[in-house]
This record gives structure tokens, sequence and C-alpha cells, in this order.
């Protein structure tokens, strides 16, 4: 990938022993696996620094913050399976019975496309570059809910191909035509991380941009 880290993500390290799945320590697969952290994320991270052996990459709060534990290459202790281990980890603050916030829903979408840029998915879908924890029974994990239904996944997907395919607009916009460059970077870049309930105007933006 091309950055092992997330841009907006602050750093809060995890413990340095906790990874490595069977001799592998370098992530071999693509994809993302998202889990529920059932509880706060004060409680999730002082259970990732105890002597637990469980691990991810992210945490993203109830109020869309994220917080990055370990570089993205690295293989973690998450979803009871070597297979697991091979995907980007991010734990969601909340537990069973409440939906992702808004805003988590709008940052774990950036979130996707961000990585589906980085790793050059072929596309983004469940159970092909998308995952979560419970789907691990599959490949040799223990049964379990998580994320207990909190992912509203066709909004999520929906929300990152959105801009995923505005990100791709505004690139060809600044490759191919440059009096346009400055009216670009003040008024439409600005606008790809700001989701909430402004996809519609920022697609309408981009459209009056390009060539007729």
């Amino acid at each position: 990938m091309k950055t092992r880290w997330y841009p907006p993500a602050a750093y809060l390290p995890g413990p340095a022993w906790k990874h490595g799945y069977n001799g592998i320590y370098v992530r071999q697969h693509k994809g993302a696996l998202y889990h529920s952290m059932e509880g706060i994320w004060q409680n999730a991270y002082a259970r990732l620094m105890s002597t637990d052996k469980v691990s991810w990459h992210l945490s993203l709060t109830y109020g869309g913050v994220w917080l990055q534990h370990y570089a993205l290459d690295e293989v973690l202790w998450h979803g009871g399976c070597t297979f697991a281990g091979m995907k980007v980890a991010v734990e969601c603050e909340g537990r069973a019975g409440e939906m992702l916030t808004r805003v988590q829903v709008e940052r774990l979408a950036e979130f996707t496309a961000w990585l589906a840029d980085e790793e050059e998915w072929e596309a983004i879908a469940l159970r092909e570059t998308l995952w979560e924890h419970n789907m691990m029974v599959d490949y040799g994990a223990g049964p379990t809910a998580c994320p207990s239904g909190r992912i509203p996944w066709t909004e999520v997907i929906q929300l990152a191909m959105t801009i995923q395919q505005l990100s791709d607009e505004v690139a060809a916009l600044k490759s191919g035509h440059g009096m346009q460059q400055a009216v670009i970077e003040k008024t439409i870049l600005p606008g790809l991380g700001m989701v909430a309930g402004g996809l519609n105007a920022l697609k309408a933006r981009v459209d009056n941009l390009a060539p007729k």
C-alpha cells in the first residue's frame, strides 16, 4: 500500500509485542474487517494496553475521531483467525443495540474509499474486500455476534463508492484543466472530506466544472 498510516488519524500506539499470526507479521491480503467495541473507546484502549491477546489497527469514536494504534501493513490479533489478522481492523465505539452514529457512518465510508484506493481494490463489496467479525467463522474462528448488526453496510458501501467516484472526477479535472485549478482547490477538494448532507451538492459542483 502507498502509506502505512491513515492521515486523519491521531496516533495512540498499542503494545509493540501484539502483532503477528503464525510467524506472519506483514499483511499479505487486501481488505478490511470492521468490529463493534461493545463499550466506550477508553475501555477498549485499556484492554489493548493489557496482557489480553487482542489488537487492532484503528478505533473510531462515537464522534468520528480516528485513533490509529498500529501501522496498516501489520498483521494483528483480531477476528480469531489468520485470515482476519490479514485485514485492516477497525473497532467502532458503541455496543449491541446501537447503530453507528451518523458521523461514524460517514467516517467509515471515507476510510473505506481511501483504503480501496490505497490497496487498489477491484471492488468495494462484502466478502470480497470488506468483512465483519462474525463472518470469520467461515475461516476457522469461533462464533460471535460482533458487530451485532450495528453497521449499515449498504449505506457505507454506497457512500464509499460515491466518494471514490468524486475523487476520480476531481483528479481528472485537475490534470486536464489547469485554468480551473484554483477553483477546484478552494471549493471542491475540501468537500471530499465532508460527507454529511453534501454529496449531491458536491457532485453538482464537480459536474459544473466539467467541460461541456
